[in-house]
């Protein structure tokens, strides 16, 4: 794997489990930036020798991958001030459910390649799945850094359409979590007899 500089804007539980899937690979910790407003955040990143900053457009600028890991309702107000950067010989990866390519390009208009992943649960523990779509202007390095990228948290899949991304949520991203929400109502009723 190429050892790019890699920026995650947000710090949340999927970012963890990325960051610390490629540390367990070897991942060059220094090559690593991880963006998040949260101090315990951002200090369970460096305990493990990881940059952070609360600076996203510094960390961006300087970064040549560039994970979205936030919110979706909150990329539009994350994007903002990063539509400032040049992302024309950036590669753009978003986590972000639901956000399309015309979505994102339109956020950060000098974005030229942009690989969306909808991973899902199981990657907290190394065990996930997650489906990958890619625009026509990502070069062929570009999907390999980012299914490599993916791949240290578990198993990858392409889809040939970005419609296929919906039924990736629905089945992978979603279905596990009314599941387990389902698992979780049976056990506190059993509790409450």
């Amino acid at each position: 794997m190429q050892h790019k500089l890699v920026c995650f804007i947000g710090g949340g539980n999927m970012a963890q489990a990325i960051v610390f899937g490629l540390l367990k690979q070897a991942y060059p910790a220094d090559k690593i930036i991880v963006c998040d407003p949260n101090e315990e955040k951002r200090d369970l990143f460096a305990q493990k020798g990881v940059r952070t900053s609360t600076d996203n457009v510094t960390a961006v600028a300087q970064a040549e991958v560039v994970l979205l890991a936030v919110k979706p309702q909150v990329l539009a107000e994350v994007c903002s001030p990063l539509s400032a950067v040049d992302f024309s010989d950036k590669l753009l990866i978003s986590i972000a459910a639901g956000i399309s390519v015309a979505r994102l390009t339109a956020l950060l208009p000098t974005t030229k390649a942009v690989v969306r992943v909808m991973p899902n649960t199981p990657a907290l523990v190394g065990e996930g799945m997650a489906g990958l779509f890619a625009d026509q202007n990502t070069s062929e390095n570009d999907r390999t850094f980012a299914q490599d990228l993916l791949s240290a948290v578990g198993k990858t899949l392409w889809v040939a359409s970005e419609e296929h991304m919906h039924a990736v949520t629905a089945a992978s991203g979603s279905s596990p979590a009314y599941f387990f929400q389902f698992l979780e109502a049976m056990q506190q009723g059993l509790m409450d007899m």
